[in-house]
């Protein structure tokens, strides 16, 4: 086992691409290849249910029609290839689309912000140098991206950010760790690519969640353009800050007026794995309301009651909740598209309570198309609780008949969590719930095979042709 320790008291990201430069796949314990193409194939489920969701076929559309050098496939819409770093620009939202995908409870989207651009770039590097990525190549950059992005994301504590109003500009460096691997830039190289990937942070400020609008989830584009830009620029000789960039008071944690925690970025790297606290949703929708979904649920099931029995919801938030889920009462009441309906807490529990799950197909039926939904919604209220931790919610249930029921529910309690994962034939089942939401038709038996190719990963000696081709059927 490779270990990678702080140097000279030098910058966190100094170490951390130390790691992603000599990182090897034999130095990688079993259970973190095996949530490594668990997490892959959960992520390239959400872009398959998630590519046909407007504006990403527009935005397709007009990256495909502006052109330019040929090197990597938009997935999914095939036709000539674009430069790689606008097919990442297009492919980058699809993973948040249906908004299904795996967070880390303090990086938060981890895999959707990494994944995107290194399929892209497996585009690059065959149209650019004639090669092709293995599986096991592949894999030891997609967990060097993880490490990367989630330790500075937990140094960052971006959840006090959050709180704060502030959102998180720490993807940008997974991102680039990950391309930067597959394009085997050397340490100095990389370290150029991250400095200049810290001067193309791209955070979004709470301000894109009052109200919710398409920012929410197409930010993710600039982030995965931002880092194959940034790793082609380095190779071309520009150079970034290489010291300062994460750590001391010029550095990515300096812009906090909080606390922040510099240790996590070399405690025991390539020793202890933080990838292993990424989490798997239990519902679609926004994380931060699941907790509230949750302990509804939990007490109508161990109380025997129906939604019928129920006179009202009252709903405690944490400040992290209340600050993600954003917008007013009023449009959490009357939210009028999906991405509304994906962020309403009234919404979820409705739906929830009735249909027994909560599914990307949950949030399509307008809730005047169901007048007991909309008329159940009316009984949720929530409240703002800042006694409560980040993630929890507290339930109050009262019935008609005057009974009344508390629960506050933990997100370890919930499917999906890292004490409550998903079993593979449960992910299966995700993944297939999800590709009935796909807008392109693919001959029978693909998605099976590409399940397959995924959880088998180790073993492909062409990436690009096991899951890009696989998903992109009108090539030219």
């Amino acid at each position: 086992m490779k270990k990678f320790p702080r140097i000279n008291n030098e910058d966190g990201i100094n170490t951390l691409c130390r790691m992603t430069t000599e990182l090897e796949y034999d130095d990688i314990p079993a259970e973190v290849i095996e949530l490594a193409k668990e997490l892959i194939l959960d992520t390239v489920g959400c872009m398959i249910g998630g590519h046909g969701q407007h504006p990403l076929p527009e935005l397709a559309h007009y990256l495909q029609k502006k052109g330019g050098v040929e090197e990597a496939y938009i997935m999914f819409h095939g036709g000539k290839k674009i430069p790689a770093e606008e097919a990442a620009m297009a492919m980058g939202p699809m993973p948040r689309a249906l908004d299904w995908a795996a967070i880390h409870p303090e990086a938060m989207h981890s895999v959707e912000h990494t994944l995107p651009p290194m399929l892209c770039t497996l585009g690059y590097l065959d149209s650019t140098e004639g090669r092709r990525v293995s599986g096991k190549e592949f894999l030891t950059a997609f967990v060097a991206a993880q490490e990367t992005l989630i330790r500075i994301g937990i140094g960052y504590r971006g959840n006090i950010g959050v709180q704060r109003g502030r959102s998180n500009g720490h993807y940008i460096f997974g991102s680039v760790a990950g391309v930067g691997k597959l394009m085997r830039l050397d340490q100095a190289h990389l370290e150029n690519a991250e400095g200049i990937g810290r001067n193309m942070t791209q955070p979004h400020d709470m301000a894109t969640y009052h109200p919710i609008t398409h920012m929410v989830k197409v930010h993710q584009g600039f982030i995965a353009q931002d880092a194959i830009q940034d790793c082609k620029f380095a190779k071309l000789g520009v150079t970034g800050p290489r010291n300062n960039v994460i750590c001391g008071p010029m550095g990515y944690f300096g812009m906090a007026n909080w606390e922040t925690n510099t240790d996590i970025l070399f405690d025991k790297l390539g020793e202890k794995w933080e990838q292993m606290g990424v989490e798997m949703k239990a519902y679609a929708g926004c994380k931060c309301l699941h907790c509230a979904v949750g302990a509804a649920e939990y007490i109508v099931k161990q109380n025997g009651l129906t939604p019928e029995d129920v006179e009202h919801i009252h709903v405690e938030d944490s400040t992290l909740n209340v600050n993600v889920s954003g917008g007013t009462m009023e449009e959490k009441l009357n939210p009028k598209d999906i991405f509304q309906r994906q962020f309403s807490v009234p919404y979820m529990v409705a739906t929830m309570l009735y249909d027994g799950e909560l599914i990307p197909q949950s949030f399509f039926d307008e809730p005047a198309s169901r007048q007991y939904i909309k008329d159940f919604m009316q009984k949720v209220d929530i409240v703002e609780n800042p006694d409560l931790v980040p993630w929890r919610s507290k339930v109050t249930l009262t019935t008609k008949d005057g009974r009344t029921f508390v629960k506050e529910m933990d997100p370890i309690e919930l499917k999906g969590s890292v004490e409550h994962r998903y079993t593979r034939e449960e992910l299966i089942h995700k993944f297939k719930t999800l590709s009935k939401m796909s807008i392109t038709e693919f001959p029978e038996g693909t998605l099976d095979t590409l399940i397959d190719n995924i959880l088998n990963l180790e073993k492909s000696d062409d990436v690009l042709r096991d899951i890009v081709f696989t998903l992109t059927p009108n090539r030219e």
